[in-house]
């Protein structure tokens, strides 16, 4: 199976293009692949990661420091048993990120039960809910999807204000709202509408304007054909400050190729002509048959 895959917002995220635009990146994924491995040149057993997960929790309640999370008492527990035991299972440099690429099933125990000793730990609810999100993309599955939306909605819920950052001083509600568009602009319980509404909202609860999320908007215009309105977002995208001239130069790139191509147009203001998009991305636009 075949995802796609952009970086979206100031340092990382994982919303994704069309699955017909011409830039995107795939990355395999493998949908029946066990979320835990066993082979001991991988990671930890599930028993062991259980017992980490409980000896964790124990620190935390014990030593009350508010300076620190659950996901911190883990992976701590994590390097003492490599320094342990060097020969066996825990990779080197082992973070978060990877565990819930590679391991979900263990990074959303973690969330889990960051959120059982927290109710309003916004940021577990985030956390959850963005892996759920991978998996509902990539397994195709309603019910998945639907926990992400749940969980994603209680991080707004207990998010306090427009104003809350994560820890990368990115946006909090914005990052939960653009989850949500994607949710529904490209999975299995899509609904466009929806998709417009929430990255409406993304726009709006950004605190760096013109917000990147008028990308994210123009793509669903695009594919709604409503393309005076694409190129507007597009127009407002152009001016963001927060993506790399390198990333902006790509997307609308992509973008362009996709609003001249649908909607038969020969000259767009705010996008590159045709010919400077056909030498750019290597490719042709078919010609019109008379």
């Amino acid at each position: 199976m075949k995802i796609i895959i952009i970086v979206i917002g100031l340092f990382f995220s994982s919303n994704v293009f069309s699955d017909d635009n011409a830039v995107s990146k795939e990355v395999s994924i493998n949908p029946t692949q066990s979320a835990v491995k066993t082979d001991t040149n991988e990671y930890i057993t599930q028993s062991e990661f259980e017992k980490i997960l409980k000896e964790a929790e124990d620190k935390l309640k014990m030593e009350k420091d508010k300076n620190k999370r659950l996901r911190d008492y883990v992976f701590e527990l994590i390097n003492i048993k490599r320094e342990m035991y060097p020969h066996e299972r825990v990779k080197a440099g082992l973070a978060l990120e990877e565990m819930k690429e590679k391991y979900p099933d263990m990074a959303i125990k973690i969330f889990s039960k960051e959120i059982e000793m927290n109710g309003g730990n916004k940021d577990a609810y985030f956390e959850r809910g963005e892996l759920y999100t991978r998996m509902c993309y990539s397994r195709n599955d309603k019910s998945i999807c639907e926990k992400a939306v749940s969980d994603l909605k209680e991080a707004i819920k207990n998010s306090k204000s427009d104003k809350d950052l994560d820890i990368w001083g990115i946006p909090f509600r914005m990052q939960v709202y653009d989850r949500l568009g994607y949710i529904y602009e490209t999975t299995v319980i899509k609904d466009l509408k929806l998709a417009l509404s929430y990255y409406t909202k993304a726009i709006k609860s950004d605190t760096f304007q013109p917000s990147a999320e008028y990308f994210e908007r123009a793509r669903v215009y695009r594919i709604i054909k409503e393309y005076d309105k694409a190129i507007e977002d597009l127009k407002q995208y152009k001016k963001c400050t927060t993506n790399s001239n390198s990333d902006k130069e790509r997307k609308v790139y992509g973008l362009c190729y996709d609003l001249y191509r649908q909607s038969g147009r020969e000259f767009i203001k705010e996008c590159p002509t045709k010919e400077e998009i056909e030498k750019k991305l290597n490719v042709k636009f078919k010609e019109e048959v008379k």
